[in-house]
């Protein structure tokens, strides 16, 4: 896909919570929403990396497409992975193009950075 994707890595290997946001500003998508309210509707993948790659056999999330500006979700990680996880922000029709904001916030330190083409 052209999605693109971030690279979580949780520094830790105990219990924690994560929460992730995806938002995006209402004026900039107005017009598109009143076209095809449907098709904007947006998401996110949240996919395990596993031996260092990434599919979505590995989706960790219930990956739920909202008509909505804001959406949340909240995941509990027994044992992070240490490769980390790929968040990948969606809208249900790939065709829809337009700008927003991808929020994670935790009590443990973590990286979180833009990946390159994975698949």
């Amino acid at each position: 896909t052209n999605n693109p994707k971030y690279l979580l890595v949780l520094k830790t290997n105990e219990y924690t919570r994560v929460k992730f946001t995806l938002s995006r500003p209402e004026k900039a998508w107005n017009k598109k929403i009143a076209k095809d309210s449907v098709g904007c509707m947006i998401g996110f993948y949240i996919m395990e990396k596993v031996e260092g790659q990434i599919h979505q056999k590995h989706i960790i999330n219930n990956v739920n497409f909202m008509p909505v500006n804001e959406l949340e979700e909240v995941l509990e990680f027994e044992n992070p992975n240490p490769d980390g996880y790929v968040i990948m922000p969606a809208t249900y029709d790939a065709k829809k193009i337009g700008p927003y904001i991808i929020s994670v916030s935790t009590d443990v330190d973590f990286s979180f950075d833009l990946m390159g083409e994975i698949f």
